[in-house]
């Protein structure tokens, strides 16, 4: 009889390990320097490992020793049985290689034993699937050979991708170089903001051929596809977009002059006031969960900065040029695309700087142009996602809504006569852009350390002053206590749509796109006496159209799809 190993890292749930007779090796792991307790019939809490990542926690993980391994195998060996170990990519960790150890060591105490340890050269669930294959073969009365061999063969065919909220993830892992992330963002943050410099003109001039039929059309889209890829939920996205939209109808309308959702309150006749929203929904929920998680055992953490140089040679940053304006390119293109943001940025060119590589091998395993190729997108979409703001009036994430909001704010209106009328403004942010690039090398260059250590300040003095900030900060704009109430109602409706998984960036951009909708919407109305038929008639239009209705399908199918992967998987 055959006895199936793996490790913590297969992150298979108890109930499967179970059914299919799988032993796992637990890999030991502490949280701000204390030990979790983890053990072979506890089930791995990943979202509870990953929130504490988040939140900025000091996790830590060890490999499995070689006599960890031997004591796991021993247990088998013992009772007659033979032992096959299907485990982590040796690449990532040392777990295979510890395994490999221990079974040479055990070969000889049981020379009539059958023991193979297999290095899947895979993580997680890709680890997690050849594991269940060795164990469906097994349960089919498959020989050990052939279900060695089996594994063996397809392991080279298992492809993976992965992507991160940040690459500190990777830069506490020691996975990659501060140096290369650096770099990369400086080249895609400089790449982008000279597109946008090029460009933004041009094109401002032939929006302004846009008439309000097409810009209505435009709009819907901007808002159809921000709220579908915003979140887990598509349902979520659309309706926190669709409510974004409504309570920009608060107060006077600017086309009938009617009351609208005022209830006789005079404050609200002017509407509801951005700025209150805004941090109401991104910053008060965050401290109030910092709160709740208990900030003192929760952030505590210590950072490592001796082994950080921050240097790469001129020679290692020529042979990666190609790379760098590959992923700028890149990123600069998804960036002028409303809604879609920095992560798929990211994907892709990490994905098409290991398609292109000479050592593909070495991707995932701190290679510089694995790290350079998602920085340089990641940062080349700041610069391009100002491209449809300035030219066309349309926020496509939630910093550039807020920078529209600031727009707004100081009366002046983005959108292609935004270069005739405030051209001062238009070359000032140009101009600061650049410099930006210049302050971001300098200041990551010369003052990492100390920015670090502000961090390590203690959490509740951090989240007490951001949270002072806020309310004098919504209280100095208009000098009105009905802005702060709004502020605390925002919060606590923040930190609902957090714990329920409502994004809040497409009701953000729905609030402020929701006024030149309706404007664009009654314009269009007036022009055809009430009839939705012009919208067909213009070419312009209907490819807009169809483009929202492409967008909402070919997410939702992709959705789709990984519901059901993910059920199969779930079902073993």
């Amino acid at each position: 009889m055959t006895k199936l190993y793996t490790d913590t890292s297969a992150n298979l749930p108890l109930a499967l390990l179970r059914e299919y007779d799988i032993a796992v090796i637990p890999f030991s792991y502490t949280v701000n320097g204390v030990a979790e307790d983890y053990s072979e019939e506890t089930d791995f809490d990943g979202k509870a490992f990953y929130d504490a990542m988040r939140r900025g926690a000091e996790v830590k993980t060890s490999m499995v020793n070689p006599a960890t391994a031997a004591a796991f195998f021993e247990r088998a060996l013992a009772q007659g049985n033979d032992v096959l170990y299907v485990g982590m990519s040796g690449g990532i960790s040392g777990t295979a290689h510890a395994a490999a150890l221990a079974a040479e060591e055990l070969r000889e105490k049981y020379p009539h034993a059958k023991i193979m340890t297999i290095d899947t050269y895979a993580a997680s669930l890709g680890e997690g699937l050849q594991v269940l294959e060795a164990a469906e073969l097994l349960r089919a009365g498959r020989s050990f050979e052939e279900v060695g061999d089996r594994i063996l063969a397809r392991r080279p065919h298992m492809c993976q991708f992965f992507t991160v909220d940040d690459l500190n993830y990777l830069k506490r892992g020691g996975r990659i170089s501060g140096a290369a992330a650096l770099v990369g963002s400086v080249f895609g943050d400089t790449f982008s903001n000279i597109l946008l410099i090029c460009v933004a003109a041009p094109l401002s001039y032939l929006t302004l051929k846009v008439g309000p039929v097409e810009q209505c059309s435009l709009i819907l889209l901007a808002l159809t596809v921000v709220g579908s890829i915003s979140g887990s939920s598509i349902l979520k996205g659309i309706l926190c977009a669709g409510v974004g939209i409504l309570l920009a109808t608060v107060g006077v309308s600017g086309t009938t002059g009617a009351m609208r959702f005022t209830f006789e309150n005079e404050n609200l006749m002017s509407g509801i006031a951005l700025i209150p929203m805004v941090i109401g929904l991104l910053c008060l929920p965050e401290v109030i969960h910092q709160a709740c998680s208990g900030i003192r055992k929760t952030f505590e953490q210590q950072f490592d900065l001796s082994g950080e140089n921050g240097r790469l040679s001129w020679q290692e940053i020529k042979s990666r040029i190609p790379v760098l304006l590959r992923s700028s390119i890149i990123g600069s293109v998804i960036g002028a695309m409303p809604g879609l943001g920095a992560s798929p940025a990211a994907y892709m060119a990490y994905s098409e700087a290991q398609r292109t590589s000479k050592h593909p091998e070495k991707f995932g395993k701190g290679a510089i142009e694995g790290v350079m190729a998602p920085e340089a997108a990641n940062n080349a979409v700041t610069g391009s996602a100002m491209i449809p703001l300035l030219t066309l009036g349309i926020p496509g994430d939630d910093v550039t809504a807020v920078l529209m909001g600031a727009f707004l704010i100081q009366g002046i209106t983005p959108g292609p006569n935004i270069f005739f009328e405030n051209t001062t403004v238009v070359y000032g942010i140009f101009g600061s852009l650049i410099m930006c690039d210049i302050l971001l090398y300098v200041i990551a260059k010369l003052g990492f350390r100390v920015w670090v250590r502000i961090t390590q300040l203690p959490k509740h003095i951090i989240f007490s002053t951001v949270t002072i900030f806020a309310f004098v900060g919504t209280y100095s704009i208009n000098q009105n206590l009905f802005d702060i109430l709004c502020l605390i109602l925002f919060g606590i409706l923040g930190y609902g749509m957090r714990r329920f998984q409502f994004p809040a960036g497409p009701m953000i951009i729905g609030f402020i796109l929701g006024p030149l909708l309706e404007s664009s919407f009654d314009q269009t109305m007036t022009l055809s006496d009430g009839s939705f038929m012009i919208f067909l008639t213009h070419p312009f239009s209907v490819v807009l159209l169809l483009l929202t209705v492409a967008a909402v399908f070919s997410i939702a199918r992709a959705r789709l799809r990984r519901s059901k992967i993910a059920q199969l998987a779930q079902e073993g």
